[in-house]
């Protein structure tokens, strides 16, 4: 057991009993205050309790908080092609790696790794229908180290290869274009 106190300025003392360091499990926090009297929680953590209940321990579900949420998916996607090691998106949170992994993995329900990935190829595909780029190109401006990369992650992903890929979307396109115009003349 570990106790953890914390002086705020004259007025105010708290104490953190920890059942394991580092887990999350709280027995109590209990706080004095010369103008209030009586346990109170305070907002260091959702892992705190308050001295009056009776549970013993909390499990803390261990997901990253919305702001978090937002602010990775955004880095993200506005960085789509740059590196994006799991050491700078923690740090951009204040997380350590290992806990924003699994934090991470708990809220996407996906690694870092393969969401970013996912971003990618997602990205890939629209440039494939909406530009004459090649996919060397498309390759680098969505990110990846090279075709090959690209080519790899797309067909497991989609099952095809980028140009084969590409090419069904357009013939799927005109398709769709001729059934449009033949709808307006019958």
């Amino acid at each position: 057991m570990v106790e953890l106190s914390n002086s705020i300025g004259p007025l105010k003392t708290s104490r953190v009993l920890l059942t394991k360091p580092y887990a999350g499990s709280v027995l109590c926090s209990e706080s004095t205050d010369t103008r209030q009297s009586g346990p109170e929680c305070s907002s260091v953590g959702s892992g705190l309790q308050r001295a009056s209940d009776k549970k013993p321990d909390i499990t803390v579900t261990g997901g990253l908080a919305g702001w978090q949420i937002e602010r990775v998916r955004r880095h993200i996607h506005d960085n789509i092609t740059a590196r994006l090691p799991i050491v700078v998106l923690g740090r951009l949170i204040r997380l350590s790696p290992a806990h924003f992994s699994k934090a991470f993995k708990r809220s996407f329900g996906r690694s870092p790794h393969r969401y970013i990935v996912e971003v990618r190829v997602a990205h890939a595909k629209e440039l494939l229908v909406s530009s004459d780029a090649s996919v060397c190109e498309i390759a680098v401006t969505c990110g990846f180290s090279d075709q090959s990369h690209m080519s790899r992650r797309f067909r497991r992903a989609t099952g095809l290869s980028p140009a084969a890929w590409r090419l069904l979307r357009r013939a799927m396109s005109v398709q769709e274009d001729n059934l449009r115009c033949d709808r307006r003349v019958g």
